[in-house]
Parts: structure tokens; sequence; C-alpha cells
């Protein structure tokens, strides 16, 4: 069983929310879908840009995502 972190819950949440696909996130975070869909199931941490990007674009500090 895979183990997902608050930042896995919290992303899948946001992108659901507004009916994102994981390509439209990675568009806007200009990574991979396969590293989106990573992240959400637990695989992969983001990296400290994506990280800021996201935290840019939701406009809240990157402490929130972690």
């Amino acid at each position: 069983m895979e183990r997902k972190s608050k930042f896995n819950i919290k992303l899948r949440e946001l992108r659901k929310h507004y009916n994102y696909t994981q390509a439209d996130i990675a568009k806007i975070l200009g990574i991979s879908d396969t590293a989106v869909a990573n992240y959400e199931k637990g695989k992969r941490r983001p990296e400290y840009e994506t990280l800021t990007k996201l935290a840019d674009w939701t406009i809240a500090s990157a402490s929130h995502w972690l």
C-alpha cells in the first residue's frame, strides 16, 4: 500500500475541486503529467522549484503544501 503525504492529498483535492486533469496541473507547473500522477500516488515529492510554482499559483505558502 502506498503512503500518501499531506502534499499528495492536498494536490489531488485542489485538482478535483477545480475539475482539472493531471495534464492541466502539469501544464500550469511546467512538469510532466506523469510527475503529477506520481505526486498523487505518493511515489515522488516535488522539487523546490515545482513547490514554489505551486505556492505562487495557489497564493499559498510553500509550507501549506508540506
